[in-house]
């Protein structure tokens, strides 16, 4: 488990990233969608963690994200606490060690992301309205105008938040023990 400078980390991250999330003015879309900075962190910090971690940061940065924006008690929590344990089991532990590990993970489980928020929220909000078509031009049309502008601006984001938080995790490491042999 993580010592308690990690979890204040990660505890002050979530914050922090939720409230600049909210203070984005509309202006910083990209191709009509706006950068989403939790799940980006939440994958980015569970490349990196054992399962049983990566789920604990999950539901509580889910459940944070659902009290403060959502409609749906508990839909984010899943969802977080899914993608955080996919990103935590994606590959042996030896590999999540290395600094770029999560450049080569996170691209395809951000994708993937994505597709399974904007089709659950689509459920959602179909079943809240009673509307008849879950997608109005087609799959193929939502994919294009939806799914892959967010997930360029994830990899936008996901690329810029690289080095801070891995520098940051580095510096948070405990300092080996010199021993003196007497």
């Amino acid at each position: 488990m993580r010592d308690r400078k990690h979890i204040i980390y990660y505890c002050i991250s979530v914050l922090i990233l939720a409230v600049l999330q909210a203070l984005l003015p509309q202006d910083v879309q990209l191709l009509g969608a706006m950068p989403q900075l939790l799940p980006v962190f939440i994958l980015l910090i569970a490349s990196r963690m054992e399962k049983e971690e990566a789920m604990v940061l999950g539901i509580s940065a889910g459940f944070f994200y659902d009290i403060v924006y959502g409609r749906y008690l508990g839909f984010y929590a899943l969802l977080y606490m899914f993608f955080a344990v996919g990103a935590s089991i994606s590959g042996p532990a030896f590999l999540r060690e290395k600094k770029w590990w999560p450049c080569a993970v996170l691209p395809p489980l951000l994708f993937f992301y994505c597709m399974v928020e904007s089709f659950f929220v689509r459920v959602l909000t179909l079943y809240a309205t009673k509307s008849g078509a879950l997608y109005a031009h087609g799959y193929g049309a939502h994919l294009i105008t939806r799914i892959l502008p967010q997930t360029l601006y994830h990899l936008i984001v996901l690329g810029l938040m690289l080095v801070p938080v891995l520098w940051i995790l580095k510096k948070l490491e405990p300092k080996p023990m010199i021993q003196y042999d007497v």
